[in-house]
């Protein structure tokens, strides 16, 4: 074959590749990879209800050292020191402060004007990190607060049942429990409360299933995870009316239920990772600005 002829070949077929090149788009480039989804502020997602707000400004706040008279002194007074007794390690001497008449000066109570009645009460408690260790035997000491709107007990290493029926108490809408060493059943009785907003039960030692009940009164927030709760979620876990939802680092099982896609336009944030669940009920768990559901290494 000829120096020429192999020449002409060369050409031609530079040529072709160089028109294919002209003619033909080049693939389509991958995807670049997303960053990580920055961690959703936790914003007080309802204002206080109407009750004791907006003049409770729970932190912080002045003690009131002319408070006038004080709604069920005496009752809240007994309450008091029967707890105390019952708090076995204060290395932040609360108790040392729940002396005297005026419990409003107390370290950890807050106190406002009831609504409707021109007389002060005990709005809320925060023992938030007081450290306490002891009982807490919280039926006792709640149902003898009856103005109270809010209780806060974060960090602490309490112990004792949580039985307590809460319809009874007008005013209650927050309970924080976190973070302490209360075991048992899930608490269903705490979910009896007509206003309750905002449940944190997260580290305890919780177990059992959870009750369909969880999911169908009007809260805002829900914190279940880091305990020990086992079998299925419930059914009706779609009903939920909750903004931020999680259930992570349990042992439930089973799927997670297709109901799931109707609370797709008010669930902000559901977490259920570290749990033993099978299957995927969305075509993706990414994240959709405002929304964020995490629903583990199964999906």
């Amino acid at each position: 074959m000829s120096t020429t002829f192999l020449l002409f070949i060369l050409t031609i077929g530079t040529c072709s590749i160089h028109s294919l090149a002209q003619t033909c788009p080049p693939p389509p480039r991958c995807p670049p990879i997303s960053p990580p989804p920055r961690p959703l502020p936790f914003p007080r997602v309802r204002p206080r209800p109407p009750l004791y707000p907006p003049a409770l400004h729970l932190m912080p706040r002045q003690p009131n050292n002319n408070p006038g008279p004080l709604a069920n002194g005496a009752r809240i007074l007994f309450i008091t020191q029967e707890l105390k007794r019952n708090i076995t390690f204060d290395p932040r001497n609360y108790t040392g402060t729940w002396v005297g008449n005026n419990y409003c000066l107390f370290r950890g109570f807050f106190c406002d004007t009831v609504p409707d009645r021109n007389i002060t009460g005990l709005a809320a408690i925060d023992f938030n990190g007081a450290r306490f260790g002891g009982i807490l035997n919280f039926y006792r000491f709640v149902m003898n607060l009856p103005d109270i709107a809010i209780f806060h007990a974060n960090s602490n290493n309490f112990s004792g049942p949580i039985n307590s029926n809460l319809n009874q108490l007008r005013y209650f809408y927050e309970l924080d429990l976190s973070n302490n060493k209360f075991i048992g059943g899930f608490p269903s009785n705490v979910l009896r409360a007509q206003k309750l907003t905002f449940v944190d039960i997260r580290f305890n030692n919780y177990l059992g299933p959870v009750p369909a009940q969880a999911f169908n009164i009007d809260t805002d927030v829900l914190f279940i995870n880091n305990n020990q709760f086992n079998r299925t979620i419930p059914a009706n876990f779609g009903n939920t009316p909750a903004l931020y939802l999680t259930l992570a680092n349990n042992k439930l099982t089973g799927s997670i239920p297709r109901s799931i896609g109707r609370a797709w336009n008010t669930l902000v944030e559901a977490l259920f990772l570290g749990n033993r669940l099978t299957g995927c009920p969305l075509k993706s768990d990414t994240c959709r600005r405002p929304r964020c559901w995490i629903l583990g290494s199964t999906c």
